[in-house]
């Protein structure tokens, strides 16, 4: 799907099946690998997620019960994401003699930033709805009885707005990240999308009374 999403797609939503988001590798199938083996098992999930976060699309992560390890890793290939107050977070690799491989070093500590992430790899706790939602590794939590409609009305919004600018805009910030405060205002510059096919439609009679 995603390297070649649907010509008539606008957003992904990206659900997990039965009562948890994705709570990571499956320990009972583990088993030791020697350093080749490891590092293309690592590289192989690094392709995938890139796929997710580099795809044409906006891709919203709505989460219910466990994102923990390889399932937060997943998480954070999302460009939104949207949690119940069911959801718990944890990156317990620590606790199980484990090193992390599928990115969470690096697309973990963008998103909550260097020192949240050495707190998380360090301590193994686990999060809260409400812990994630204030150290931003959520962007909104909504409640149960309502969540489908919620999640669908938030994407009906984003939607509202041009679709041009929406994908410039995620490419933009995806591009920029890690680049000096220089070389992100080039790139904005000189990189950027520009105004959009609809931009004359959807200015037309502002600030006309």
């Amino acid at each position: 799907f995603f390297p070649a999403p649907p010509k008539d797609a606008l957003v992904v939503i990206v659900r997990g099946a039965g009562d948890h988001f994705c709570a990571g590798l499956d320990l009972s199938e583990h088993h030791e690998r020697d350093v080749d083996e490891a590092f293309e098992h690592s590289r192989y999930w690094h392709r995938t997620f890139d796929l997710i976060q580099y795809c044409g699309l906006p891709v919203v992560a709505a989460m219910h019960g466990a994102v923990m390890g390889g399932g937060l890793e997943f998480a954070t290939t999302a460009h939104v994401r949207i949690a119940d107050p069911s959801t718990i977070y944890q990156l317990p690799e620590g606790r199980r003699g484990i090193y992390v491989g599928g990115g969470a070093s690096i697309r973990v500590a963008r998103v909550i930033g260097p020192g949240r992430m050495t707190e998380m790899m360090l301590t193994g706790k686990t999060y809260t709805a409400a812990e994630a939602l204030d150290m931003d590794l959520v962007n909104a939590v909504f409640p149960d009885d309502s969540f489908e409609a919620d999640v669908a009305q938030f994407c009906a919004d984003m939607l509202a707005n041009s679709w041009h600018s929406l994908r410039g805009y995620k490419q933009l910030v995806i591009n920029t990240d890690g680049m000096s405060l220089d070389e992100g205002l080039a790139y904005e510059v000189y990189n950027g999308v520009g105004v959009g096919p609809d931009m004359q439609e959807r200015i037309a009679g502002f600030g006309k009374k």
